[in-house]
C-alpha cells in the first residue's frame, strides 16, 4: 500500500508544534519538513547551504512564514552547533522536536579495502554531527524546562538483520547512532526529553544494489522482505516519525523502531541473493 501523501496522516498530534529538522538541506529532509508543515507545524531547517528556495519548498502550500533557515556545516565545531540550536530556537522562540537526518551516503566497500579517511569521514557525518546536534538540542531543552522528543533517522544496516557485506563503515556508524539513542535516553529523561531513532529499510536506490538491474532487485524483495517490496523512504517512515513526535509517545523513549516491511525478522539474508 502506498504512503499517504502529505498532509493525510492520520496522527494530528503534532499540530502546532516547533520542529528543527537537522539535515534540511536533502531531500528527505525536506519531504519531513514538508509534512510537519502541511500539519500546523513551524519548521526550522538546519543544513549546509542551504538555498533561500529551500523554504518555499519546504513549505509546500503553507506559508513561508513557517519555515525558517539555519546553516550549518556539519563538520564545524561544538560550538557552532550550539550557536545554529540558539539561532533556532529564536526563530519561532522554542523547539518541542529534533528530527536528525543528517547522514551520508551508504558506501559499498569492502572491509579489507576501507581507509581511516573513508571511515573518519563516515564517522564525523553519521555519529558526530549526531552526537553534536542531540547534545546541543537536549542542553537547550534542558534550560527551557520544555522537554522535547528527539529522532534520529537511522538505518537497518545498524542491526544484527543488516549485516551484509559491504557496509562495515556505513553500518558501524548506524549501530553507534542506535546505542547514542540509549545513552542519551537514559541521562536526559529527567529532563522531559524523550530520544528515539527509526530505522528504515532498505531501498532500490542503495548502493548495495547498484550492480543489479530493475527487475532482479524486485524479485529479491520477494524474497527477503514480507511486505514484497523495498521501502519508499522517507514515506514509508513518516507515520512513526509524527507518533514519536506526538503526544501519544510521551512515555516511549530509548527505542529503535524498525520499519522496513519486515526484512529484519527474516531468516534469510540478503547477502545470500547478492
Amino acid at each position: 500500500m502506498a504512503a499517504p501523501p502529505p498532509g493525510k496522516w492520520p496522527s494530528s498530534e503534532v499540530d502546532g508544534k516547533v520542529a528543527l529538522i537537522h539535515g534540511g538541506s536533502e531531500g528527505q529532509g525536506l519531504a519531513f519538513a514538508r509534512e510537519f508543515t502541511s500539519r500546523g507545524c513551524r519548521v526550522v531547517l538546519i543544513g549546509k547551504s542551504l538555498p533561500r528556495s529551500a523554504a518555499g519548498s519546504a513549505g509546500g502550500e503553507s506559508s513561508d512564514a513557517s519555515v525558517r533557515l539555519v546553516e550549518l556545516d556539519h563538520g564545524a565545531g561544538e560550538e557552532a552547533y550550539g550557536r545554529a540550536v540558539d539561532a533556532a530556537w529564536g526563530v519561532f522562540g522554542s523547539v518541542s522536536v529534533l528530527v536528525n537526518c543528517n547522514s551520508g551516503p551508504a558506501t559499498m566497500k569492502p572491509f579489507l579495502e576501507t581507509t581511516d579517511e573513508e571511515f573518519d569521514g563516515i564517522m564525523d557525518v553519521n555519529v558526530k554531527a549526531s552526537w553534536r546536534m542531540g547534545k546541543a538540542v537536549a542542553r537547550k531543552m534542558r534550560e527551557a524546562g520544555t522537554g522535547g522528543s528527539i529522532i534520529f533517522i537511522t538505518s537497518i544496516t545498524g542491526t544484527e538483520r543488516g549485516i551484509y557485506p559491504g557496509v562495515s563503515m556505513y553500518g558501524t556508524s548506524m549501530a553507534a547512532v542506535h546505542h547514542l539513542t540509549k545513552m542519551m535516553a537514559m541521562e536526559v529523561g529527567k529532563y522531559g526529553i524523550r530520544v528515539n531513532a527509526v530505522s528504515c529499510g532498505l531501498t532500490p536506490s542503495d548502493s548495495i544494489f547498484e550492480s543489479k538491474d530493475t527487475k532482479s532487485v524486485q524479485e529479491m524483495a520477494k524474497k527477503v522482505v514480507p511486505l514484497q517490496r523495498w521501502s519508499k523512504f522517507p514515506g514509508d517512515i513518516m507515520g512513526v516519525v509524527l507518533w514519536l513526535a506526538g503526544d501519544s509517545s510521551t512515555f516511549v523513549t530509548g527505542t529503535i523502531s524498525i520499519a522496513d516491511g519486515g526484512q529484519s525478522i527474516t531468516r534469510a539474508r540478503l547477502s545470500s541473493f547478492l
